[in-house]
């Protein structure tokens, strides 16, 4: 996870949930909803470019902030992490969790030549090591919490490959070119 907040990297480094939420506070103290014992492989840092170095799937949750008098999302928080993943890493997917406007995705691959950033609307169900850094993603976001979160999917975590990477960036080429 990489946040600009010291404190929030601090608790998640200590295994404490930044929020109040059970399900969350339950997985980073070792325990799934049911109180069975799980591992967790997450750490949280302030230096982007060391921790999207070796990531293969980068989720961006940054705030998109809706100015209603100009009547726009603000998504300069997004393209500066997508920026900087691509500075350090251009293999990896990026897969933006933000409220972005219609056409975003689209108009950044265009603008970056990068086939490498997906969209995924909230609360997707593609796996439990997905399904919870998605949901506290989204969770962290729906408290109305001023953050810059992005969580780094490692394979031990989603159990995803390289040769699954590509495969999911061709479907998404193929379905958004269809």
């Amino acid at each position: 996870a990489v946040d600009i907040v010291p404190e929030r990297v601090d608790k998640i480094n200590r295994g404490e949930s930044t929020i109040q939420d059970d399900y969350i506070e339950r997985y980073l103290s070792g325990q799934d909803a049911d109180g069975n014992p799980v591992s967790l492989d997450l750490t949280a840092t302030m230096d982007g470019d060391s921790a999207y170095a070796q990531a293969e799937w980068v989720i961006i949750a940054a705030p998109t902030n809706y100015g209603p008098q100009k009547n726009y999302f603000d998504t300069s928080a997004v393209e500066s992490v997508i920026e900087q993943v691509m500075r350090v890493n251009k293999d990896a997917v990026m897969v933006i969790k933000s409220t972005i406007p219609v056409g975003f995705t689209e108009g950044i691959r265009r603008r970056t030549g990068c086939k490498n950033i997906l969209f995924s609307p909230e609360f997707p169900a593609s796996g439990a090591g997905a399904l919870l850094l998605s949901c506290a993603a989204a969770r962290f976001r729906m408290q109305g919490v001023s953050f810059f979160l992005i969580f780094i999917l490692r394979q031990q975590v989603c159990e995803v490959n390289s040769a699954h990477s590509q495969t999911a960036v061709q479907a998404v080429d193929k379905v958004s070119t269809a």
